[in-house]
């Protein structure tokens, strides 16, 4: 081995060594730091466009786009709304992987494959400016250079397929209730752990029924006995949305059939943990379990160096409990019979 291979190695070990050392402090220093950054990039966002000439709301035409992410599409609409109400003479063209979430919603003007989006489009993106102690709906706007007062998303949903599946629910115990398990697998901080996943869809199946969505990540093949239906896997975009405005209830994390639900007015409870503030993605009506620890809101995508410390600290017995606190009040409305009033494609 030459002497700069050699200086190489031993670089390159105690670049591993002092990692090694540092990690320990990284959960504690990280929070701190993205608090910091946000500050300063809040400061930035009201900057960007607000009072110049380079607002987007002064475009004849508004070409804005948003690739990946169904939640983020859904979060997108009330900046859309909030936009052409302020400039109704604007023209709006969205540009999305999930058009038949938006297709016919009346403030967007065209809907067209992110693909085929302009150079000059405006792409929404707000990771780079989270956490902070507002909606994501509100940043998005702030990106457009608009106000976002009302968070309320919307979505459009075929009700006929929706009454399909109220139709062959009908035998079926309620609270219907929708178990989506996993965000994605870019978010593993989200994950409940599976025995408290287990417990609870257990618990469930013994008083309503528990309709399991999205897709099958790490399946046990465990079948919980009572009332049960598994559609992961089994439905299209246009089915799950139509599945999430049939239901009843949403169980689950932070993740884009919880902003459907939101459009759908079904409401949810939300399993968060500590990746980002309850804050951040809050409807009216949801109930949200959100721990409180020096590293949360973390927003990490890499392992939690803590074995999410923050999820764990959630029980099944809780969420069984504010299931049903919201299934009490839902009947007290005499909501149920609607549930699901989202805009409609048919």
């Amino acid at each position: 081995m030459s002497d700069s291979q050699a200086a190489t190695q031993s670089a390159s070990v105690g670049s591993r060594s002092l990692r090694a050392r540092l990690r320990p402090f990284a959960g504690k220093l990280w929070p701190l730091t993205r608090r910091q950054i946000s500050r300063i990039r809040f400061l930035a966002r009201k900057a960007l466009y607000r009072a110049t000439p380079f607002s987007p709301a002064r475009r004849p035409t508004i070409d804005i786009a948003r690739d990946t992410g169904l939640g983020d599409v859904v979060m997108c609409t009330p900046a859309l709304r909030a936009l052409k109400q302020a400039h109704p003479n604007s023209r709006i063209r969205f540009y999305t992987r999930f058009p038949e979430l938006v297709q016919g919603l009346p403030y967007i003007d065209e809907v067209h494959p992110f693909d085929g989006r302009p150079e000059s489009s405006i792409f929404v993106e707000y990771t780079n400016l989270v956490p902070w102690s507002e909606h994501i709906a509100r940043i998005i706007g702030d990106r457009l250079g608009i106000r976002v007062d009302d968070t309320q998303p919307d979505c459009i949903v075929d009700e006929q397929i929706a009454d399909r599946y109220r139709h062959s629910w009908r035998a079926l115990p309620r609270p219907w209730v929708l178990v989506l398990r996993r965000s994605s697998r870019f978010t593993p901080n989200k994950d409940w752990p599976d025995a408290s996943w287990r417990d609870l869809v257990e618990r469930l199946c013994r008083s309503g029924t528990v309709i399991e969505i999205g897709n099958r990540y790490d399946d046990d093949g465990h079948a919980p006995a009572g009332n049960y239906l598994d559609l992961r896997d089994k439905t299209s975009l246009a089915e799950l949305v139509a599945v999430v405005a049939a239901g009843d209830i949403y169980v689950g994390p932070v993740s884009g059939p919880m902003h459907v639900a939101a459009a759908m007015h079904t409401p949810s409870v939300v399993v968060i943990g500590g990746y980002e503030h309850p804050i951040n993605s809050h409807y009216t009506g949801n109930t949200e379990f959100y721990t409180s620890l020096p590293c949360s809101p973390c927003w990490l995508r890499e392992p939690c160096p803590f074995d999410l410390k923050c999820l764990r600290a959630i029980s099944s017995a809780q969420v069984e409990q504010a299931i049903a606190d919201t299934w009490v009040r839902l009947q007290s409305e005499q909501a149920f019979p609607e549930a699901g009033s989202g805009a409609s494609a048919g």
